[in-house]
C-alpha cells in the first residue's frame, strides 16, 4: 500500500505539493499529512489556501506529534526524573550502581541529579525506536558494554515500578505498544519527510491504510531514497554544484559579518520580502541576522531565539539560591528584583541601593556581620539605612524559615500569595504545583530542590512574533516549505551541516545502528538531499541562491565550512578550496570608530566642591576632568562582593590600628619591639573580632598573616626611633586652612618630634606598593626632553624651580599632600616640619621611615602656590582639557578601549 510520488525540483517544493495534493480526485479531509514541522505545515496550509481559497483541510501533524502520546496516565518528564533519582539515592544495589561508576563516584557530590537527567535523556532517545533499557541489555547484551546494560535495565525495572506506585505509566512503557494514529484518517500522506523515527517508520509500514511518499527530487534518482521515501546514504557522497550565474558561496569572518553579507545580497538583487526565503543552519548565528535586517527597517522573527528567564520565574531561581545560601549577595540579588517588595514590605529598589553602600563601605558577607557592625559601633554615617536593611533581611529571613521548615507545597504556595504578583506564567506555575503538591508534602526534599525540579520542568520562553513581520528567518528542515525564489542559506559550517548529533556518552554511533535508531550517516543523507533539492529548485525556475559561511563562530572560535561545500568533481576542488579558505579581515579592520556628538556621553553637571581634602590635588594636577568625575560628580568604582579585604580596606585596618597604638599614651610609650608588636597584635585580633565575630572568612584570614608581620616589622623600627629621641606627640591631628578661594581640610596620621633637637615630622601611613621616595612621589624632575601635560603650561604654578648647588633645578608637581600638612602645621607652630612617609610594605626591607630631609620653605610656598592656582581653577569650574596619559586611570572602563575624549561630548569638556 505504499506509493512513492516524485514530483520533482523545477520549483520550490512547497508549490509543487500544494498543486499536488490540491489536484487530487478524492477528499483530502480525512488524510493524515505528515510534514517536518509546525512551521512547515503553517507555509503548506498558506500556499493550498491561497491556491484553492476555502477548503475542508486535511490533518497535517508531524512525526514528532505522533509520539507524543497526550494520555493523563503518563508520567510527566519531571516525575520520571524524581523516580530516577529517588531509585538512584535509596534503592539501587550498590553492586548495579558500581557496574555504573566507580564507589567514590556515587558517595561524593550530587550524583543523582545528574544521572537522573542523563537517564531520562537516554530513555528519550531509545523512544525513537520504542525501546527500552532492558531491550537494549538483550540487544547489546555480548558487547564490551553489556553488564552495564543489564544494570541499568535492572534499575530501570525499579523506577518503572516507583511510577506505576504513583498510579502512571512511563512513556518508555507506552511507546513500546506502540502508536496511534489520528481518529478517522484512511489515508497517510508524506509530504517531504526526510527523516522518520524508526518506531513511526514502522508503524506507518505496518499499517493497513494507503501511504504515499511525496519526494522533493526528479523519478531518475528514485533509487537514492528508501522505501518509505527517505534520503539513503549515497545523498551523503553526492557532488553539490555551486550557483554561479544565479547566486554565489561567500565565506565571511563571523556571524556578524554575516548578517551583513546577507543583508547587502538582499539590497543587491531588490529581493521583495515575500520572495526571501531566508535560512540559517546554525541557530546561534540566527538572531545577528534578525539584528541585522531589523536595522535596515525589514521586520524580522527568528523564532528559535533564546528569551532570557525573567519575571517569576528568575525571582524564583533567586529564592532557591537564598535558600541555599543566606548571604547578603543573595540578598543583594533579590532585592534587585521588584517581587521582592512585597515580601519585605518596602521598596525593594531604594533597600538594594543603601545596601550596596553599606557592602562597598564595609566588607560584610552575612546579615549577622551586618547586624555585628551596627552593634559595634560601624556605619555610624548609615545608621538608618542599616537599620532599614537589617529590616528587610529579617522579613526575608523569616519567609526562609518558613519555606526550609515547612511542607514544600503548602509553603510555595503561602510565598505566591504574598508575592501578589499577576505573571503569565503564575498559572503554569500554579498548575504544577497542584498536580505534585502530594509528592512534594510527603518527600523530605527541601523546597528549594522542588522550585529547580519545576523551573526544569515548565516550557521555556519564546519570543512572539510581531504583527508587523515582514520575514522569517528559518530553520533548516522548514526551509523546503517556503515558496521564496531568492535563497539566501547562513551558517553552512561543518558541525550545523551536516548536524552533528549531541555527543552521547551512552549511545555511541555503533550502538545507534545495532539498535536501529537514526546515526549521524542518515544526518548526513538528508542535509546532503535538502541542500540540493532546496538549491535546484531555486535555480531551476529562474531564482537565486547564496550560501554563505563564517570563519570563526560567535566566541571567536576557528570552524571549518561544511564538507557538502567541497562535495564537488575533482577538477574543482582546488578553486573551492582557495575560496572557502581565502584570508579574511575582521569586518572592522579598516574602519576608524568615530561617534557623532550626539553619541558621546554627556557627565552630569555638578558644583564644585567649597573645602578641598589635601590629598585631592594630585588628582587634579594628574587630569582636570577625571577630578571632576571623582571629586565635583563623585563618581566611583565599587566592590561590593568581595570577601576579602580590598586595597581600600587593607590600608584602613593597619591605620586604624595605628592610630589606636597613638591614642593610647600608655602604647606608644613603649619602647621595647617585642611589646609594641604585641600589643599591635592584640589590637589587630580585637578589631577583627568587632568586624566578624567568630566568623572569619578564610582570605580575611591569610591576610590577618600578612598584616600582622607588616605590625611587626613596624614595632622593629618604632623602638629604633624611640632610642633615637623621636617621640609621638599627635595622632590624627586635623586641620582646616584658607588657601586660595577655598578651605583646605586633611587629617595628619601622626607628628613626631624629636626631644632633644625638638624638629618636627609629619608622617603618613603608606601601605601600597611603590618605590618613590617621598620627594619623588610628590614632585617630577624636569628635564629638556620632559613633554609637560596638555592642562599645564609653562608659567603655571604647578611648576617652580628651586637652586641645587651650583645650579638651578625645575620641578613639576604631582602631589600636595605632605607638603600642605607642613603648610598647616608652619602656620601652627612657626616651624617647618619634616615630611615623611612611614611605608609598610609586603617585605621586610619596604617597611621604612622616608623622609624628605631636604624639604625647605622654597618647596613650602611653592606648594602653597600651587595649591592656590589650583583653587582658583576648581572655583572658576575649569575642568580641562583632559590628559591623554595619566598616571593612572580610575574611569578607563568608561572609555570602552577608545581616548577619554573621544568619547565625552565637547560640550561637556
Amino acid at each position: 500500500m505504499l506509493n512513492r510520488v516524485f514530483l520533482g525540483w523545477n520549483e520550490p517544493f512547497v508549490e509543487l505539493v500544494a498543486d499536488w495534493l490540491l489536484g487530487q480526485q478524492e477528499s483530502l479531509e480525512d488524510c493524515l499529512i505528515l510534514v517536518p514541522t509546525g512551521q512547515s505545515a503553517r507555509h503548506l496550509k498558506q500556499r493550498m489556501a491561497h491556491q484553492a481559497g476555502a477548503l475542508l483541510t486535511p490533518i497535517f501533524s508531524t512525526p514528532g506529534a505522533l509520539m507524543r502520546i497526550e494520555d493523563p496516565d503518563i508520567a510527566p518528564e519531571w516525575l520520571e526524573k524524581l523516580a530516577w533519582q529517588e531509585i538512584l539515592e535509596n534503592k539501587a544495589p550498590r553492586e548495579s550502581l558500581e557496574s555504573l561508576f566507580s564507589a567514590s563516584a556515587i558517595i561524593e557530590g550530587e550524583w543523582a541529579n545528574g544521572l537522573a537527567s542523563e537517564m531520562v535523556n537516554l530513555r528519550r532517545s531509545l523512544q525513537e525506536n520504542g525501546l527500552t533499557l532492558a531491550d537494549v541489555s538483550r540487544r547489546l547484551g555480548t558487547t564490551a558494554e553489556g553488564k552495564r546494560w543489564e544494570a541499568l535495565g535492572r534499575i530501570e525495572s525499579m523506577v518503572d515500578s516507583w511510577i506505576q506506585g504513583q498510579g502512571m505509566r512511563s512513556r518508555s512503557r507506552l511507546l513500546k505498544e506502540g502508536i496511534q494514529l489520528p481518529h478517522g484518517c484512511s489515508k497517510i500522506i508524506l509530504a517531504g519527510i526526510t527523516e522518520l523515527p524508526p518506531l513511526v517508520a514502522r508503524h506507518i509500514l505496518e499499517s493497513s491504510l494507503p501511504v504515499i511518499s511525496i519526494i522533493a527530487a526528479p523519478e531518475r534518482l528514485q533509487s537514492l531514497f528508501s522505501d518509505i521515501g527517505t534520503p539513503s546514504e549515497a545523498w551523503s557522497k553526492q557532488t553539490v554544484d555551486w550557483p554561479s550565474e544565479n547566486g554565489s558561496v561567500r565565506i565571511t569572518s563571523d556571524p556578524r559579518a554575516q548578517a551583513l553579507e546577507a543583508r547587502r545580497i538582499i539590497a543587491e538583487q531588490a529581493t521583495q520580502a515575500k520572495d526571501i526565503a531566508l535560512g540559517c543552519v546554525d541557530t546561534g548565528a540566527g538572531d545577528h541576522l534578525a539584528d541585522e535586517l531589523g536595522r535596515a527597517g525589514w521586520v524580522t522573527y527568528h523564532p528559535a531565539t533564546i528569551v532570557p528567564t525573567h519575571g517569576i520565574r528568575h525571582w524564583l531561581r533567586s529564592w532557591c539560591d537564598w535558600l541555599n545560601q543566606a548571604d547578603l549577595a543573595t540578598v543583594m540579588d533579590l532585592l534587585s528584583l521588584p517581587e521582592s517588595s512585597a515580601l519585605i514590605e518596602a521598596d525593594a529598589a531604594i533597600i538594594a541601593h543603601d545596601l550596596a553602600r553599606l557592602r562597598d563601605r564595609w566588607m560584610v558577607i552575612h546579615p549577622d556581620d551586618l547586624r555585628h557592625q551596627l552593634k559595634h559601633g560601624g556605619h555610624r554615617s548609615m545608621k538608618a539605612q542599616a537599620l532599614e536593611v537589617i529590616r528587610a533581611c529579617e522579613k526575608l529571613e523569616r519567609w526562609r524559615k518558613l519555606c526550609l521548615i515547612g511542607k514544600p507545597a503548602d509553603a510555595i504556595r503561602h510565598l505566591l500569595d504574598a508575592l501578589n504578583v499577576d505573571h503569565d506564567e503564575l498559572a503554569q506555575i500554579w498548575q504544577w504545583v497542584d498536580e505534585a503538591s502530594e509528592l512534594m508534602n510527603s518527600s523530605q526534599r527541601s523546597l528549594g530542590f522542588w522550585i529547580q525540579l519545576m523551573l526544569s520542568d515548565l516550557p521555556k520562553p519564546r519570543a512572539a512574533p510581531p504583527s508587523d513581520r515582514m520575514l522569517d528567518v528559518h530553520g533548516w528542515l522548514e526551509l523546503m516549505f517556503h515558496p521564496g525564489s531568492h535563497l539566501v542559506l547562513c551558517g553552512l559550517n561543518e558541525g550545523k551541516l551536516p548536524a552533528s548529533g549531541a555527543e552521547d556518552p551512552w549511545l555511541g554511533e555503533s550502538a545507534r545502528k545495532l539498535l536501529e535508531l537514526n546515526t549521524s550517516a542518515d544526518r548526513a543523507a538528508r542535509d546532503g538531499f535538502l541542500l540540493q533539492s532546496m538549491m535546484q529548485s531555486r535555480l531551476s525556475s529562474g531564482g537565486r541562491v547564496d550560501l554563505l559561511c563564517t570563519r570563526n563562530n560567535e566566541k571567536g572560535e576557528p570552524q571549518l565550512p561544511s564538507r557538502l561545500l567541497l562535495a564537488g568533481p575533482p577538477e574543482d576542488i582546488a578553486s573551492r578550496v582557495n575560496i572557502l579558505f581565502k584570508e579574511i579581515e575582521p569586518i572592522d579592520s579598516k574602519l576608524r570608530w568615530h561617534a557623532e556628538d550626539k553619541a558621546k556621553w554627556q557627565a552630569p553637571v555638578g558644583e564644585p566642591p567649597q573645602a578641598l581634602n589635601a590629598t585631592s590635588f594630585s588628582d587634579y594636577l594628574s587630569c582636570p576632568f577625571r577630578y571632576y568625575l571623582k571629586h565635583v560628580i563623585r563618581m566611583q568604582d565599587s566592590d561590593p562582593s568581595r570577601i576579602e579585604w580590598n586595597a581600600r580596606d587593607f590600608g584602613n585596618v593597619i591605620h586604624d590600628i595605628l592610630e589606636a597604638w597613638g591614642s593610647d599614651e600608655a602604647a606608644r610609650a613603649l619602647i621595647k619591639a617585642e611589646d609594641i608588636a604585641h600589643w599591635l597584635s592584640q589590637r589587630l585580633d580585637l578589631k577583627v573580632q568587632s568586624a566578624f565575630n567568630h566568623r572569619i572568612p578564610l582570605a580575611i584570614r591569610i591576610q590577618l598573616d600578612s598584616i600582622r608581620q607588616r605590625l611587626k616589622w613596624f614595632a622593629d623600627k618604632q623602638s629604633k626611633l624611640m632610642e633615637e629621641g623621636w617621640k609621638v606627640i599627635e595622632v590624627e591631628h586635623k586641620f582646616e586652612i584658607p588657601i586660595g578661594e577655598s578651605l583646605v581640610r586633611a587629617k595628619i596620621d601622626r607628628i613626631d618630634q624629636n626631644t632633644e633637637s625638638g624638629e618636627l615630622r609629619i608622617i603618613d601611613y603608606k601601605t601600597g606598593g611603590g618605590t618613590d621616595t617621598t620627594s619623588s612621589a610628590h614632585r617630577i624632575k624636569q628635564s629638556a626632553r620632559t613633554n609637560l601635560p596638555a592642562h599645564i603650561s609653562e608659567g603655571d604654578p604647578a611648576l617652580y624651580t628651586r637652586n641645587e648647588g651650583k645650579k638651578e633645578s625645575s620641578y613639576l608637581w604631582k602631589n600636595l599632600q605632605l607638603p600642605l600638612y607642613a603648610s598647616a602645621i608652619q602656620r601652627r607652630d612657626r616651624q617647618l616640619a619634616i615630611p615623611c612617609y612611614f611605608k609598610l610594605g609586603e617585605a621586610q626591607h619596604d617597611v621604612e621611615l622616608r623622609s624628605w630631609s631636604d624639604f625647605d620653605m622654597i618647596d613650602l610656598r611653592a606648594a602653597e602656590a600651587c595649591a592656590e592656582w589650583i583653587s582658583g581653577l576648581i572655583a572658576r569650574q575649569q575642568f580641562s582639557p583632559i590628559a591623554q596619559k595619566p598616571r593612572y586611570d580610575d574611569f578607563e572602563l568608561l572609555w570602552c578601549g577608545r581616548s577619554c575624549d573621544e568619547v565625552m561630548a565637547p560640550s561637556t569638556l
